[in-house]
């Protein structure tokens, strides 16, 4: 297989997972940037020191928030692919010849889909 070059590359591939993990990395970085101005205005006395506090006080929450939001979007991920690795292998060993299937919330169904047609016309 032939490398691409790096000029020729193509970051965006459309999907689902990408596009939420790219917004996901935005909205941390947004709010962690937000909470240092924020913190910075309560230091230079420009803004109220407690309406400030209460403003750093929901930052943090939804800071929380997103890395919850994390741990959730990695489970999608990664169950999955785990899921999957361990369907393969039985495969490989004969075990099963069943078709595989996932959480409609979780991401790599288009995988389980492709992996269940080749599965189909192997049976048949």
């Amino acid at each position: 297989m032939k490398k691409i070059p790096f000029y020729k590359l193509k970051w965006y591939v459309g999907t689902k997972i990408q596009r939420d993990l790219i917004v996901y990395i935005i909205s941390i970085s947004l709010i962690s940037q937000l909470s240092v101005i924020v913190d910075g205005l309560i230091e230079d006395n420009s803004i109220d020191p407690s309406y400030g506090q209460y403003l750093l006080l929901i930052i943090r929450i939804v800071y929380f928030g997103y890395i919850v939001y994390g741990f959730w979007l990695s489970n999608r991920i990664a169950g999955p692919l785990f899921r999957f690795e361990r369907h393969l292998q039985e495969v490989g060993e004969g075990k099963t010849d069943c078709e595989i299937q996932f959480r409609k919330s979780d991401y790599g169904s288009e995988i389980a889909e492709a992996f269940n047609r080749v599965v189909k016309k192997r049976l048949e």
